[in-house]
């Protein structure tokens, strides 16, 4: 029976397809938020303004991680980022 299981679990563990695509480009996200806030660093922006910018992009990254089906990066047009930000408009009247 453990055996079984032990094979089972591994059957799921493994990322393949369509959501490990989906995963990869989440970490894009990542890899391209960060090198915004290089590039806003390296100009000069203050501390609090890059701050400012690193939590609303960790709230937008973390919105579309939560999306189901999660978007590819190319699929993150202007009507996503509208529905974004009525969400959070929404949640911070509550």
């Amino acid at each position: 029976m453990f055996s079984e299981m032990h094979l089972w679990a591994g059957r799921f563990s493994r990322e393949t397809g369509p959501k490990r695509e989906r995963n990869k480009c989440m970490r894009r996200w990542d890899s391209l938020a960060d090198g915004y806030l290089a590039q806003c660093e390296a100009r000069g922006l203050s501390e609090e303004t890059l701050r400012a910018r690193r939590s609303e992009l960790d709230r937008v990254g973390s919105w579309l991680k939560r999306r189901r089906p999660r978007p590819k990066l190319e699929e993150v047009d202007g009507q996503l980022l509208i529905k974004y930000l009525k969400r959070r408009r929404s949640e911070e009247r509550r």
